[in-house]
């Protein structure tokens, strides 16, 4: 991903909700896949239900859309080696949405461990009150102090781990 971000002036990507999304969407030539938490709430959550984008659903479902998008594309990679074709790199990197962590410092830790267990290549939180939650393009909402902001998406992950960046 990181090269990605400094070869090309931009990174093509469409978000995903399955599986056989993300391999359509690689086989197409796009050069990673988003994992939205919009798309998340309303339709691939582990509840099994749907919700506004407002951090309703399960705290681990993004994670587990990643697995299961991982899953698809290393089954893809299987299939295609097996018959001898190498024309498509089927590992390209996944960018998740980590809502506003889910809570405090500790939630958005948790989740990120998890995000990367899963495969994320990048991970972004919204700067917005976790509890207050609500989608970018809705009115009302509450934005949380910089100083919150910075703490939730600082999760100090061992360098050994991963690579793990964040703005400041």
């Amino acid at each position: 991903m990181w090269d990605l971000l400094h070869e090309a002036p931009y990174v093509a990507a469409l978000s995903a909700v399955t599986g056989n999304q993300a391999i359509q969407e690689v086989a197409a030539g796009l050069q990673a896949v988003y994992v939205s938490g919009w798309q998340v709430a309303a339709d691939a959550n582990e509840a099994a239900a749907m919700y506004p984008d407002q951090s309703l659903y399960p705290a681990d479902s993004v994670p587990a859309l990643l697995r299961r998008i991982q899953n698809a594309l290393r089954r893809a990679d299987e299939i295609t080696h097996m018959n001898d074709d190498h024309g498509i790199s089927w590992f390209v990197p996944l960018v998740a949405d980590a809502e506003a962590g889910f809570g405090g410092v500790l939630n958005a830790f948790e989740l990120m461990k998890m995000m990367i267990a899963a495969g994320a290549a990048a991970v972004h939180f919204e700067d917005q009150l976790s509890s207050a939650k609500k989608c970018g393009h809705l009115g009302g909402k509450v934005l949380v102090r910089r100083a919150s902001s910075s703490r939730n998406s600082s999760p100090r992950v061992s360098p050994r781990t991963c690579a793990v960046w964040t703005r400041s």
